[in-house]
């Protein structure tokens, strides 16, 4: 029985049926099942396993045996799972070790007909272009370097304002294939490199620009650095690291003991921890041609690149952290309409009133799609839920100090603001004067709660402004019984946060 025709996928929460990439890489194979055809969308399942198609492949030509029997095995698992989920698209590429290997037809017919899919074989060109339209699909405005780092292969390719520049190259310096060719000596691991980076031609395009890192090795080096710097969020999309430091990290892991490393916990896996040191010596390399003037980390890649390019144009222009935020409040909070009435109303305080940034704009609309998640949650933890939630969910095209800036907001939302009540984690993350706008925000959000009881209507009959060092709420004279205790308590709370004093009035 074909579960895709019988069930209606109600395992998922919104009515789109969700889609899947399914990766054969050099180091790893991949499932990912994300839920439907969005501008960001989640996954909500993800499953890989280790199965190094790369290994051993530079010294014979060909895949090695066990590890291919190992790949097509969990294939089968991947056909049962994406079946019994419904997927409605599956999409299938393999990369370096599949196009290389002699082996390499033969395990790809294996493959399709486990799968009853047709597999895309890339090219080492369009794994730099999928790679690019990973980071497209995280960030606004990519603008620099993409480099995509596998078990096999390194990618390369310029971006500017999200459009691929067209000059992407493929080189043979995967992590696992580095460590290989050079029996394990870090010296002939730096002479390869260099050697392979002299093919690039676009060096001087780049440099002095962003760095956006790709790929499962840098992404456990970034959790690496995470760990030793003690950094408060576990959140790799959008990690930046210090350009003026990063060399000198990558030199210092590109050093480390494989044995000491292993017993540490940075929930990072032992066959990936031995190749660690060697995308660290690319990663240096890289860095001392290009003298980047950010390095981000991307955890969307050739995958969410391949889901980006299937979009329409309308759907690709969207802004994927409203696109993502908004998906939240549909499945999430209580009234997505009463969400899009609260950006209209914040924004009458928030723009005419207090200067407002384009970044902030955006950050204030996903506040007001967010503030709601946490409301069957009991009362007395709605806050430090929200808090966490917010802090670790899956949202893209957003700075790690603009997570916290939400999810303070939708704290201060819940919980008020008193002196020393929020959670201190996250304090590292965002400035003294975006924590205060993230507090005047959150009061103008208890006072639209006051006035709506989160209900759509009310809110855009409501007006807001400054006039005269005073904050003026004016009814419409049918609401002008909604004064009381709470919702001139709120009004009087944010009033005095922003200095000013608080006044009711009611519009004849």
């Amino acid at each position: 029985m074909n579960s895709q025709k019988d069930n209606k996928h109600a395992s998922f929460i919104d009515t789109k049926p969700p889609i899947a990439v399914i990766d054969i890489g050099s180091n790893t194979v991949r499932l990912v099942v994300y839920e439907g055809e969005y501008r960001s969308p989640a996954p909500v399942y993800n499953e890989k396993n280790t199965c190094r198609l790369g290994h051993g492949l530079a010294e014979t030509g060909r895949m090695n045996d066990d590890n291919v029997k190992q790949a097509l095995d969990l294939l089968k698992r991947f056909k049962i799972l994406i079946d019994h989920m419904a997927v409605k698209k599956l999409y299938v590429i393999a990369t370096a070790a599949a196009r290389e290997a002699a082996n390499g037809p033969q395990f790809i017919t294996q493959a399709e007909k486990i799968l009853d899919h047709e597999i895309k074989v890339l090219t080492g060109r369009e794994e730099a272009y999928f790679a690019a339209l990973g980071v497209f699909s995280g960030h606004r405005k990519a603008n620099g370097l993409v480099g995509d780092l596998g078990g096999g292969s390194l990618e390369l390719i310029s971006v500017t304002n999200n459009k691929v520049d067209e000059n992407g190259i493929t080189l043979q310096l995967g992590a696992l294939r580095l460590m290989e060719i050079s029996n394990g000596d870090l010296n002939v691991a730096k002479t390869i490199i260099e050697r392979e980076l002299d093919k690039v031609d676009f060096w001087s395009e780049v440099k002095g620009r962003s760095f956006y890192l790709v790929g499962g090795t840098w992404r456990a080096l970034a959790k690496l650095h995470m760990h030793q710097t003690g950094y408060p969020l576990n959140i790799l999309q959008g990690y930046r690291m210090d350009p003026s430091m990063a060399k000198g990290f990558a030199n210092f892991v590109s050093q480390m003991n494989f044995d000491i490393i292993s017993k540490q916990e940075y929930n990072i896996s032992k066959s990936r921890l031995q190749i660690l040191p060697y995308g660290a010596l690319v990663l240096a390399a890289i860095l001392k041609r290009v003298e980047p003037q950010k390095i981000v980390v991307s955890a969307c890649g050739v995958r969410e690149g391949i889901l980006y390019d299937r979009l329409d144009k309308a759907e690709k222009k969207k802004d994927p952290l409203i696109s993502a935020s908004k998906l939240y409040s549909k499945n999430v909070s209580r009234s997505t309409e009463h969400a899009e009435e609260l950006i209209e109303f914040t924004a009458q305080i928030f723009g005419p009133e207090l200067s407002e940034s384009s970044e902030e704009n955006r950050l204030r609309q996903a506040v007001c799609y967010l503030d709601d998640i946490g409301w069957r949650a009991h009362p007395d933890v709605r806050g430090v839920q929200s808090l966490g939630v917010i802090s670790n969910a899956a949202l893209v095209a957003i700075s790690h100090a603009g997570r916290a800036f939400i999810a303070y907001t939708v704290y201060y939302r819940h919980e008020g603001v008193k002196d020393g009540n929020e959670s201190q984690y996250l304090r590292p993350l965002i400035k003294p004067q975006n924590l205060v706008r993230a507090r005047v925000l959150g009061l103008l959000i208890r006072v639209a709660y006051a006035i709506s009881g989160v209900r759509q209507g009310l809110l855009p009959r409501v007006k807001l402004y400054i006039d005269e060092g005073e904050l003026i709420l004016r009814l419409p004279k049918d609401l002008a019984d909604l004064r009381g205790k709470r919702l001139n308590g709120r009004l009087d709370k944010l009033a005095f946060e922003m200095g000013l004093k608080a006044k009711i009035t009611v519009k004849s």
